[in-house]
């Protein structure tokens, strides 16, 4: 089991309570420019014109990446949907130049359209994460067309809304891995960071208090939940070393099932009864 480092920090907010955004190219370690710079290019060559912005967020560009554990983060802004062809081709390059570069664990590839990420006052986890948690590497600065957001509601919605569908796709996705250990370790760090964060945002708006980062995230849960502090430590350890034993995850997360449902539950109907998908910045 993975020894926790207490990591991360809860995000500052400005005097009228928006998220300030803490990231900055001047936070970057060296030993990360020369794998930003190839993932860039990569992006350019595969999805050129259409191609408007690339952003790099997470751990990295707010200087708080850890060497040979610490992901690169990006999020493309594009002019129209880029196609599954030339996604797939994207992040095969992107891959390889991960496993070119030792201090990478890996690079995760979000996109996005510069009309869905601007349009509207509908929340978006894509706008929330460029306005608040990344900065642009390449192209045009959308961030300024962006609003700003407060912990909100909506902000806790968006981490609750879909923890149940998400498990059972985590689920599901363990019963039928053909014995690839990669995608198992995958699947169980991106399903129990879900976990943490979900476990986070229950109790986000009451205290006004929120962080991408898994350590804050179950601070922040074990201070409200003392008697599933246990639990979700375990959560957490997992996130942070995964396992690819089977029968192992598919234990963790029944049991989790069984005690972070029924909160989110509680969450969902009294915040949010209705189950809509489209609550509005800030609400």
């Amino acid at each position: 089991m993975s020894i926790i480092k207490p990591i991360g920090k809860f995000a500052k907010v400005d005097q009228d309570g928006f998220i300030i955004n803490e990231t900055s190219a001047s936070y970057i370690d060296m030993h990360y420019w020369k794998g930003i710079e190839e993932a860039v290019d990569a992006c350019i060559l595969h999805v050129k014109d259409h191609l408007q912005s690339i952003y790099l967020r997470g751990s990295v560009p707010k200087g708080q990446a850890i060497k040979y554990v610490s992901d690169l983060d990006m999020i493309l802004i594009t002019k129209k949907p880029i196609t599954n062809q030339v996604e797939a081709a994207l992040d095969k390059s992107l891959s390889e130049i991960a496993e070119g570069h030792d201090v990478l664990n890996g690079m995760e590839l979000n996109s996005v359209t510069a009309e869905d990420v601007t349009g509207g006052q509908k929340f978006s986890m894509m706008a929330f994460m460029i306005s608040t948690q990344s900065v642009c590497m390449y192209g045009e600065h959308i961030k300024p067309k962006l609003p700003p957001f407060r912990i909100s509601r909506a902000l806790a919605n968006a981490h609750l809304l879909y923890v149940e569908s998400h498990l059972a796709s985590a689920k599901q996705d363990i019963v039928n891995n053909e014995d690839d250990p990669e995608d198992m370790l995958d699947c169980c760090s991106w399903i129990m960071k879900i976990i943490v964060r979900a476990g986070m945002a229950l109790k986000t708006v009451e205290a006004q208090r929120f962080s991408r980062d898994l350590y804050p995230a179950y601070l922040l849960f074990s201070e409200h939940y003392p008697t599933l502090q246990e639990k979700m430590r375990l959560m957490l350890s997992y996130a942070i070393s995964p396992t690819a034993d089977r029968d192992e995850l598919l234990t963790i997360l029944k049991d989790a099932e069984g005690w972070l449902l029924p909160e989110v539950k509680k969450w969902m109907d009294e915040h949010n009864p209705d189950r809509n998908t489209n609550l509005r910045i800030n609400d």
